[in-house]
């Protein structure tokens, strides 16, 4: 008698989903700031296209409370994001500026909480960031 086969399922960890997660964060947040094809890096004003520009962090370290949280990114160009590690001088003199310095103070104080994000949670973000794309591309 013949063993039927079954297609296995994999199983997704906790890594790929937060990439996943990442992924259609970071596809729906250049949607979301590029005008006309163009976005503004914050830290150095210069105009990228949609291909060039990133979700940039002003607190680095890329914790659970800051990974995936709009509070914590604003669009960067490659040059500043990375070249420059994020621009941090000119990143907090802005994001401090543009929130006040209570809201500044109070975000960089809970950057380090910890705040446990399971795969299940990390699905629904990246389902619920793929939703927010559809909905920005008429």
């Amino acid at each position: 008698m013949k063993k039927l086969k079954f297609a296995k399922t994999k199983k997704v960890t906790l890594k790929r989903a937060k990439r996943r997660a990442w992924d259609a964060f970071a596809h729906w947040y250049r949607r979301k700031v590029t005008v006309s094809g163009l976005a503004t890096c914050y830290t150095c004003d210069k105009l990228v296209g949609y291909d060039g520009i990133q979700p940039g962090h002003w607190m680095t370290g890329h914790t659970n409370t800051n990974y995936i949280n709009t509070k914590y990114i604003r669009p960067q160009c490659y040059g500043c994001n990375v070249g420059k590690k994020g621009n941090q001088g000119i990143f907090w003199e802005r994001i401090e500026e543009e929130i006040g310095t209570d809201e500044f103070l109070y975000l960089r104080q809970h950057n380090k909480d910890f705040k446990e994000i399971t795969v299940e949670d990390y699905l629904a973000i990246e389902k619920e960031y793929k939703e927010k794309l559809e909905s920005l591309v008429i």
